[in-house]
């Protein structure tokens, strides 16, 4: 699911898709913007995210999609700062993480932006962004 979402993040932002070596962000925006993207199939929204261990982003772009049909049920941005002030710290582990009903509350909604790059994922690479 990762690799399908940041591909999405990318088509809708454009710029640049970071190598999977890449720490603390997967797109570059043409703006320059580096955003981290989560993604996860849940079928309710207490389920987590994997885990920050870095802050090197700007934003990040959380997506969301059902257990059967992988419709992409919502999209949330947030930046930087709400990641860290509202994910649960655990030191054990040196990481952060957050749920999709804590996402769901924060943020900006990126839903309709990311649901039309979807449309567009198997389109020819050439041509989008």
């Amino acid at each position: 699911m990762a690799d399908v979402s940041e591909r999405i993040v990318w088509i809708a932002r454009g710029g640049t898709l970071e190598p999977q070596s890449m720490k603390s962000h997967d797109v570059t925006s043409e703006a320059g913007q580096k955003i981290q993207v989560k993604a996860r199939i849940m079928k309710n929204p207490s389920g987590k995210f994997s885990q920050f261990r870095s802050f090197g982003f700007d934003t990040a772009v959380f997506l969301v999609f059902a257990p059967v049909t992988v419709e992409l049920l919502f999209a949330r941005e947030l930046t930087a700062d709400e990641v860290t002030s509202a994910g649960a710290r655990s030191e054990w582990v040196n990481a952060t993480t957050l749920t999709g009903a804590k996402v769901l509350t924060l943020g900006t909604d990126v839903t309709d932006e990311m649901r039309e790059a979807y449309r567009h994922l198997d389109a020819d690479p050439g041509a989008v962004p």
